[in-house]
C-alpha cells in the first residue's frame, strides 16, 4: 500500500484535497466581507454563519476517529465532494439566514471530511514532512491567487462568487479521487485519543487555543481593514 501512497499522482491528490478542504477557512475574510456587503448580514449573523460551518468541520473531524481507517478513501472523497457541491449549489438559491445556516453546516461536514482524508493519507506517506510542507505551500498559493481575483468577481456576481468558487474546487477535488488509494497503512492496533497519553492531548488542547485566537482575528481581518 505504501507504494500507492507515495506515487506523485497520489501525493498531488492529497495536496488538492488539503487545499479544497481548507478553502473556506483560507478565504474566510473575503467570505465574511461578502456576507456583510452583499447579503447585508450584521456582525452577529456573520459570526453565527461562520460558527455553523466551522462546527460542521469539527464534527467531521471528530467522527473521522471512527471511520478514517475503515472507509474507502476514494468513496469518501466522492461523497464529500458531492456534498460540498450540493451545499454550495443550495447556497446559490437563497441568501436568507436560516437557509444559509443549514447549507453552510452541510458544507462544513464535507470540508472537514476532505481534510481528514487528506491529512490521514499524507501522514501515511514515506516523506511526511516534505509532503505536508507541499500542502502548506499550496494552501498559501491558492488563496493568494483568489485574493487577487475575488474582488473583481464579487463586484460582478456578488455573494454567489464564493459559492461558485467552492463548487469548482470541489469538482477539481472529485477528479483527484481516481489517483487516491483506497486506504492507508494497516496498523496492528488503533490508538484511541483517550489512551494516547497526556502529551498528545496537551498538544491538541494547545492547538485549539491557538486557532481560537487566530480564527477570531483572521475571519474579521477584512472587516477591520474596511473600517479603517
Amino acid at each position: 500500500m505504501r507504494s500507492k501512497l507515495d506515487t506523485p499522482q497520489a501525493i498531488a491528490a492529497m495536496i488538492v484535497l488539503a487545499v479544497v478542504g481548507a478553502m473556506f477557512f483560507l478565504l474566510m475574510p473575503m467570505y465574511i466581507g461578502a456576507l456583510a456587503d452583499f447579503a447585508h448580514f450584521d456582525n452577529e449573523q456573520i459570526g453565527n454563519l461562520t460558527f455553523f460551518e466551522l462546527t460542521g468541520v469539527a464534527l467531521a473531524s471528530l467522527t473521522s476517529l471512527y471511520w478514517i481507517r475503515r472507509a474507502d478513501w476514494r468513496y469518501g472523497v466522492v461523497v464529500a465532494c458531492m456534498g460540498l457541491m450540493a451545499a454550495n449549489g443550495l447556497s446559490l438559491l437563497d441568501h436568507e439566514f436560516n437557509w444559509l445556516a443549514v447549507t453552510r453546516a452541510l458544507a462544513g461536514l464535507s470540508e472537514g471530511s476532505l481534510l481528514c482524508i487528506a491529512y490521514a493519507a499524507l501522514g501515511d506517506t514515506k516523506e511526511v514532512d516534505r509532503n505536508f510542507g507541499f500542502s502548506v505551500i499550496a494552501q498559501i498559493l491558492a488563496p493568494a491567487t483568489f485574493f487577487v481575483l475575488l474582488p473583481g468577481w464579487f463586484e460582478q456576481y456578488g455573494l454567489n462568487t464564493i459559492f461558485t468558487v467552492q463548487i469548482g474546487c470541489a469538482a477539481l477535488a472529485l477528479i483527484t479521487a481516481i489517483s487516491l488509494p483506497a486506504g492507508g497503512i494497516q496498523r496492528d492496533a488503533e490508538v484511541s485519543i483517550l489512551t494516547a497519553g497526556r502529551f498528545p492531548i496537551m498538544g491538541l488542547l494547545a492547538s485549539v487555543l491557538f486557532f481560537i485566537g487566530v480564527t477570531a482575528v483572521w475571519g474579521f481581518v477584512e472587516r477591520i481593514g474596511s473600517a479603517q
